[in-house]
């Protein structure tokens, strides 16, 4: 178990495969939050990129249940997770677990997906360009930019 404030760094491939689309995303509670309003981006097509941190698996399972049933996960073309920091069910408060919750949404889209990519509120964190076009490869756990960040 990572020491308080660290997160549990373990990157893994939950699907395998070869996706490109935009980098659209960003915290899962945000983009649940946002959805049936004027906020909500427009996903379709994307390689998806979520993060989360400070929230049980229980509640982290009815986010992805929300993106599932407004169709957000379905129109992804990949999904890239990040460290999902502080997320595991506390000694007292027995729930899912973290890996359980992103296997069960993450796993079965039938699409790439990876799960512990260093992006979102970990220390150590990727700069993700929103909008870029980006190839995700799951074999060789490489996410490609396909155009330039910046003009």
């Amino acid at each position: 178990r990572a020491a308080a404030g660290e997160a549990a760094f373990t990157a893994r491939s939950l699907h395998a495969g070869v996706a490109e689309g935009r980098l659209l995303g960003g915290n899962l509670t945000v983009l649940a939050a946002a959805l049936g309003t004027a906020h909500a981006p427009l996903l379709a097509d994307s390689l998806l990129f979520i993060e989360e941190v400070h929230e049980a698996p229980y509640r982290l399972d009815r986010l992805f249940t929300q993106l599932r049933q407004a169709g957000v996960l379905d129109q992804a073309r990949g999904v890239v997770a990040g460290v999902f920091d502080r997320c595991q069910p506390t000694d007292n408060d027995p729930s899912f677990t973290l890996d359980g919750v992103v296997d069960e949404h993450l796993a079965r889209l039938g699409r790439p997906a990876v799960y512990g990519w260093s992006f979102g509120h970990v220390r150590d964190q990727w700069t993700l360009p929103l909008g870029v076009m980006a190839r995700l490869d799951t074999a060789t756990r490489t996410l490609t930019l396909l155009e330039a960040a910046v003009s």
